[in-house]
């Protein structure tokens, strides 16, 4: 079976494209210690773990940071997030392995991803990546 793999990039060293975070405060809707912990899969650091859904649970949670409008893509901490032009273009690749997640933001809509695709790109006999 034939996959593609995509690698986004982060521009984190330079401050004109700065993300997102959650609220200290803000609770986890599964039961975890935060909301940010709420997207680490189950068995998280085991070789056999499972990605968590979150959109039966999901409510818009809100995000701060200093986001620029034209940034389509400023993460949220370290995960993922799409501005709602990012979405449109990307909507086919990102349904198919993911969850797209309304954040509340004051520079415009903004989406969390939830990665639930998982892809074994380790040769587990060699040690060696897949390509």
């Amino acid at each position: 079976m034939t996959m593609n793999v995509y690698e986004l990039t982060y521009f984190a060293d330079d401050p004109r494209f700065s993300g997102f975070e959650f609220p200290e405060d803000a609770p986890s809707l599964i039961g975890r210690e935060s909301i940010a912990r709420d997207f680490d899969p189950e068995l998280h650091g085991e070789f056999d773990w499972r990605p968590v859904s979150l959109a039966k649970v999901w409510v818009p949670q809100r995000v701060v940071g200093g986001v620029e409008p034209y940034n389509d893509y400023p993460r949220v901490g370290m995960l993922p997030a799409f501005s709602r032009r990012a979405v449109d273009a990307l909507r086919v690749e990102l349904d198919a392995n993911g969850e797209i997640l309304p954040v509340q933001s004051k520079v415009g809509e903004y989406f969390v991803y939830n990665v639930l695709t998982k892809s074994l790109a380790l040769d587990v006999d060699t040690r060696r990546m897949r390509s």
